[in-house]
């Protein structure tokens, strides 16, 4: 019914997102990298409106490369708290 073609659709995705990954493999593997364009986020959590005193919502941002690094402003890079907290990580 919505077939793809050219400009049709667009992906915004993160590479720290597994749902987000799944549409990477399937475009890719459906050889559609030349029709679906795509726009990689920045997996950093932030509040999406960080000038906005009242603002609530956190999620993913766009980086910007001429800017200074994007550093997370809530938890460990996403809104689910660490598995085991006293983790140590493989040496």
């Amino acid at each position: 019914k919505f077939a793809p073609e050219k400009n049709r659709y667009h992906l915004f995705v993160a590479y720290a997102c597994p749902w987000a990954h799944r549409t990477l493999m399937v475009r890719a593997l459906k050889g559609l990298e030349d029709v679906i364009s795509v726009t990689f986020v920045h997996p950093t959590w932030q509040k999406t409106k960080p000038g906005v005193a009242d603002d609530m919502h956190s999620g993913w941002v766009f980086g910007d490369p001429a800017s200074k690094d994007l550093v997370n402003t809530i938890g460990l890079g996403g809104p689910f708290p660490a598995a085991y907290p006293d983790n140590e990580p493989d040496p």
